[in-house]
């Protein structure tokens, strides 16, 4: 014969009302709000960090190379770039140019996550960079465009830390809603 068949184990039935919240079978109104991307005044700062920070690849980042040719990999073949000043100059662009806009285009919170951990990123990443070119013995210094980058990310970072931490008030109007009556 054929081997003996089981029948399906059923679905685990959750008693709980959190986790029947949660259950994405459930459809709750909060879900799609919750992705949804509204900065308010916030935006306008980004976008200003975002067109500073794309000004900044123009001027020195590091030994006097511009930031564009550090980033397309096209400096001088004399001029020594730090690893970590190339993974700052890589991660900084990604978090600002690419995943800023991407997250202000698409008005979606996943974005804004991914550049708000690549900002993180190329923070530390520009801590190891200016450190290593003011200890190192590559020669030449930290440039201003660099450092300008720094303080883009700077004030990029809790921008976008809000992006995906704060309610905005339809959010807070189902929250309410929601503890009043747990069963709506």
């Amino acid at each position: 014969g054929h081997p003996a068949r089981h029948p399906p184990r059923p679905r685990a039935v959750h008693a709980d009302k959190e986790s029947r919240l949660l259950n994405d079978v459930t459809p709750t109104p909060e879900k799609p709000l919750a992705t949804r991307l509204d900065l308010g005044w916030r935006k306008w700062v980004l976008v200003a960090v975002i067109a500073v920070y794309a000004m900044t690849l123009f001027l020195p980042y590091a030994a006097g190379t511009p930031g564009w040719q550090v980033l397309s990999f096209t400096e001088p073949a004399d001029t020594h770039i730090a690893l970590a000043e190339r993974v700052f100059t890589l991660v900084s662009f990604a978090s600002l140019v690419v995943f800023s806009v991407l997250a202000l285009a698409l008005r979606h919170t996943s974005p804004a996550m991914v550049a708000w951990l690549t900002a993180c990123i190329g923070l530390a990443t520009a801590l190891l960079g200016t450190w290593m070119r003011q200890t190192g013995t590559a020669g030449g210094s930290t440039g201003a465009g660099m450092y300008l980058a720094i303080v883009c990310l700077v004030v990029a970072v809790p921008i976008l830390t809000s992006a995906w931490l704060r309610r905005d008030e339809e959010q807070t109007r189902y929250e309410e809603t929601r503890r009043a009556n747990p069963e709506a």
